[in-house]
């Protein structure tokens, strides 16, 4: 799902909820992205990558709808 970053969040939230993605696949995307365009307009000084793949390993309970 490379083209994962070009979704909406509703749409990235469907697939979440269908099981069709995990938190942690959405933030290999979304850190691919980051390190492919980042260079170029220098948006996160800071990365915090290691931890927030801690907390999307933690993740793995279904999302429900309340």
């Amino acid at each position: 799902m490379t083209e994962l970053f070009k979704k909406t969040a509703t749409e990235v939230v469907e697939l979440l909820k269908a099981g069709e993605i995990t938190p942690a696949e959405l933030l290999e995307v979304a850190i691919s992205r980051i390190e492919a365009v980042d260079g170029q307009i220098n948006a996160l000084p800071i990365r915090c990558f290691d931890r927030a793949q801690e907390q999307a390993k933690q993740m793995v309970r279904p999302i429900d709808d309340s």
